[in-house]
């Protein structure tokens, strides 16, 4: 999932002390170093679940980072589908 130059790939859900969790690889596509504040939107069936957040510099342009994204809402079973948002 993409938004505003931002990439999040390879993530996983896991249950974190009973709260959801995000981990990721995050990438920016800019040639510059960039700062970003990242926001995913986790749905259960299509209802919002949770809201992860994490902030981040990306020092290398296009370079993966690992990133976990932390959330105070209750892990839910069941698929996810994930929404990014920057700002």
């Amino acid at each position: 999932m993409s938004s505003n130059g931002w990439t999040v790939s390879n993530y996983t859900t896991p249950n974190v002390d009973g709260h959801l969790t995000v981990k990721a690889t995050v990438r920016h596509s800019g040639t510059t170093a960039a700062t970003g504040n990242l926001t995913i939107f986790v749905y259960v069936g299509g209802n919002l679940v949770a809201t992860t957040r994490a902030q981040l510099t990306s020092p290398v342009p296009a370079s993966g980072t690992p990133v976990t994204f932390t959330s105070t809402d209750r892990w839910v079973p069941g698929s996810k589908v994930l929404v990014l948002a920057t700002g």
